[in-house]
């Protein structure tokens, strides 16, 4: 029989019983072969679809039932030891001590069966079939008698245009004779206040111009003054009394000043500005295009078509002043106007001369008369000649400078141009 009550097995169950009786339960075989049928008889019955909602007497009934059970197999399966007559146990046949009985393995609860998880697959259940593919709906036809339009072509995406290259900047016409790049002038910033010395300065013309009053002389004596001294506000106050005044002396001083600053930007800018575009301010459009000439070429390509226009100014002084800002620039419109004037001189030379003599420096008779200019003999007031010889000796200097031939006539230099633009395209 096993040690424990029908109670206690029940409370075994319920994990109301004690620990103490608990630990028997692992220690004694008995009451341990007891509990694991009453262990497998309440699962089974847990497990079963529960009718109603307390199966406490069930639980009880099988409690006793197994409790039954077992101890009539214990009693069966228990065989039952012989009697024999033992003497008294004395010193001389004390049996010796009993070994200690081993401890009892521990209680293996029945493995349960797997319970399926419902939110895991079965792997016991087939698996689950693909659906069919739904079929697309039909499109519905059109009525008869409606007609169907053409479906459009397949328009091919257009090919990506090739990248169009830069245009190539004009190089000079070969023959030009190419002077080696000047170091790069790196341009001063503009300070934001004036020094101390052009403070001084501005100060000082003021003071100049209140006492000057309408005298066109102290006028000029305090831009003269003004100049002593490089500040771009210094600069800027010419170019702002230049707009001002009205006296032509007074604002070729102001120009003058201005030929200074040959780094300013601003002030090449306002030179070019004042020009005039046919030379009709004679001695001011001059002293502009002398002042203009000390300014890099680089800066000076930019006014080159104004510059060859002047070329052809009325005025002879003013005219021969842009040919020498010209030879500055090395710009081929200036060559073209230079090669086109020269050519146009020496015909109203060979007019004038009235021989089969081309005009050309290089004539016996315009030799002549060059040194007849130059001693002051020449006695002829002849336009064409007094020209010719203010203009066309500078016309040449400049082409010799800019090509690096020695040519002295207007013909070798027009077919020279034209090789250099043929090689150039």
């Amino acid at each position: 029989m096993h040690c424990l009550s029908d109670e206690e097995f029940g409370a075994l169950i319920e994990n109301d019983l004690a620990p103490a009786r608990r630990e028997h339960v692992a220690t004694c075989q008995t009451c341990a072969e007891t509990w694991a049928t009453l262990e497998h008889a309440d699962w089974t019955l847990r497990s079963a679809p529960r009718r109603r909602r307390s199966a406490r007497p069930f639980i009880a009934a099988a409690i006793a039932a197994a409790a039954v059970i077992g101890a009539v197999a214990w009693a069966v399966s228990r065989p039952e030891a012989p009697r024999q007559h033992e003497p008294a146990p004395t010193a001389k046949n004390a049996a010796p001590a009993p070994d200690p009985k081993p401890e009892p393995a521990p209680i293996q609860e029945p493995k349960k069966p797997e319970e399926v998880d419902p939110k895991q697959p079965d792997v016991r259940q087939p698996e689950p079939q693909p659906k069919p593919p739904t079929p697309e709906p039909k499109k519905p036809e059109e009525p008869p008698g409606i007609a169907k339009e053409p479906k459009p072509p397949d328009v091919k995406p257009p090919e990506p245009k090739p990248p169009v290259p830069e245009p190539k900047k004009p190089e000079e016409p070969p023959g030009i004779v190419k002077e080696p790049k000047k170091p790069v002038e790196v341009k001063p910033k503009e300070p934001e206040k004036p020094s101390a010395d052009a403070i001084a300065a501005l100060d000082n013309f003021d003071k100049m111009l209140r006492r000057a009053g309408r005298d066109e002389s102290a006028r000029e004596g305090a831009i003269v003054g003004l100049r002593q001294v490089r500040d771009p506000f210094i600069l800027q106050r010419m170019m702002d009394f230049y707009e001002k005044e009205s006296s032509q002396r007074v604002r070729i001083a102001i120009a003058q000043g201005l030929g200074d600053y040959r780094t300013s930007e601003k002030a090449l800018k306002a030179l070019a500005g004042w020009l005039s575009h046919d030379g009709r301010q004679g001695d001011l459009d001059k002293t502009i295009l002398e002042a203009m000439a000390e300014f890099d070429a680089d800066d000076l390509k930019a006014y080159a078509k104004k510059l060859a226009s002047l070329m052809a100014a009325g005025d002879m002084n003013v005219a021969r002043a842009a040919v020498g800002v010209a030879a500055v620039t090395k710009d081929p419109a200036c060559i073209e106007m230079l090669v086109d004037q020269m050519s146009v001189h020496q015909l109203q030379m060979r007019a004038f001369i009235g021989t089969d003599d081309d005009g050309g420096l290089d004539s016996p008779v315009v030799q002549e008369l060059l040194d007849k200019h130059l001693k002051g003999t020449l006695k002829t007031t002849d336009a064409r000649v007094t020209r010719y010889i203010a203009i066309v000796p500078a016309m040449n200097t400049a082409l010799q400078k800019i090509s690096g031939q020695q040519f002295k006539n207007s013909k070798a230099w027009r077919e020279w141009w034209e090789k250099s633009r043929k090689k150039d395209k």
